[in-house]
């Protein structure tokens, strides 16, 4: 950094000082010309950035930022959640899934259902406390009973965006392990791959296809995409530090995440002689699918030592940043803070009923507090208190 770049970043470091932690402001970068391909840009992201101080947040964005849509928001109202969810008890998910008037009992052994499909919800087998009960993947139906859907030996059920087809990965990952496609209604299997590497296994699917994490943060192969019908996935790039992706079933935008670049451990080094990390730069990009590579169109950064955990809306429109209790428009950079008093976790993951309404579970930090259901609206931060569980584990399906 030159003495230019440092005098700048004092200078911003001093104004965002002054910015209440509850300020709004515009899209940021804003250019007039067309998108170029992204990785130039965001390499030279440090000396022309703008800064929204934001908590510690920075907005970067490639192209130009569009009109705030016109148009006010439904009010929140305290009904019923309008996607299942399930309330258990103890390590092996005692409990009841609640859907709109329906409840059902939740089978011994059965994990909190995943989506909502025709005759009941997607859900999976698996017993924690006993590793050689096989685990898989199946439908819970209105009537309480369970239906396996595909193999024994199937973990990680991802729904396809029409809602008739579900992916998998056989269990145990090696050389014999599968990527497999169900249909729900025949119980047929209608497709299946390789996975491009061992420990991959589908993290979401939307118009693009089927994306697959290889699970190994020190490897540069680590994102794949794979079209249902080819006959094997492709890489896709992704930058360095490369730790996730979010995507949602109705768009081709996708979420990033990234994080200072990581290096494998040592022989016999453990968990006991690892320093704790100090707070780093973590950063949120979302974006779509061009070529074989993401072309970002928002940026945001924020230093901490928790990672941001990113929720994308339906529309592709809206990312929740759960860390900072953030929501970022894609498309303007406005971003707001939602009014949740404690901390809101990400497991169970936080869940968009729409474009704008998000469903988001909190609990004190230290952990000892009961678990609070709000619904938040995303444009103006307005939370309000749906439910609240002192005994009980609360669990969002995704839809």
């Amino acid at each position: 950094m030159n003495d230019t770049e440092s005098r700048l970043r004092d200078y911003l470091d001093t104004k965002a000082a002054t910015v209440p932690s509850n300020a709004q402001g515009p899209g940021l970068l804003a250019e007039s010309t067309s998108r170029r391909p992204v990785w130039p840009i965001l390499a030279t992201a440090a000396s022309v950035a703008a800064v929204l101080a934001i908590t510690a947040t920075v907005l970067t964005h490639v192209g130009p930022d569009k009109a705030d849509p016109a148009g006010k928001p439904a009010p929140l109202t305290d009904a019923a959640p309008t996607v299942p969810y399930t309330l258990t008890t103890g390590i092996n998910f005692k409990g009841t899934v609640h859907d709109g008037s329906r409840s059902v009992r939740l089978p011994k052994e059965l994990r909190p259902v995943v989506a909502r499909v025709a005759g009941g919800w997607l859900t999976e087998y698996y017993v924690q406390e006993a590793p050689s009960v096989d685990p898989h993947v199946g439908i819970l139906k209105t009537d309480g009973t369970f239906k396996r859907l595909g193999p024994k030996r199937a973990l990680g059920p991802r729904l396809s965006p029409d809602g008739r087809q579900v992916a998998m990965s056989t269990y145990p990952a090696g050389p014999t392990a599968r990527i497999l496609i169900y249909d729900i209604s025949s119980g047929a299997e209608v497709h299946s791959i390789r996975p491009p590497s061992n420990m991959a296994g589908p993290v979401g699917w939307n118009p693009d296809g089927i994306w697959l994490d290889s699970g190994d943060p020190f490897s540069k192969d680590r994102l794949y995409l794979w079209k249902p019908g080819e006959a094997a996935a492709r890489p896709i790039q992704v930058p360095s530090g490369f730790d996730g992706i979010e995507t949602t079933p109705n768009s081709n935008i996708v979420v990033l995440t990234k994080r200072p670049e990581r290096t494998a451990p040592t022989p016999g080094q453990s968990f006991a002689t690892t320093k704790a990390e100090p707070p780093q730069e973590h950063c949120i990009q979302a974006g779509v699918l061009k070529g074989n590579a993401i072309e970002v169109q928002r940026e945001s950064c924020s230093q901490g030592v928790r990672g941001p955990f990113p929720v994308l809306s339906p529309d592709g429109g809206k990312v929740l940043n759960v860390t900072d209790k953030l929501t970022i428009d894609v498309a303007t950079g406005k971003t707001t803070k939602l009014d949740v008093p404690d901390q809101i976790e990400n497991y169970p993951t936080p869940v968009f009923e729409d474009a704008t309404k998000v469903l988001v579970v909190s609990k004190t930090e230290d952990g000892k507090g009961p678990q609070r259901l709000y619904r938040c609206e995303a444009t103006t931060g307005e939370c309000k208190l749906l439910q609240t569980e002192k005994n009980d584990q609360i669990t969002l399906a995704e839809r």
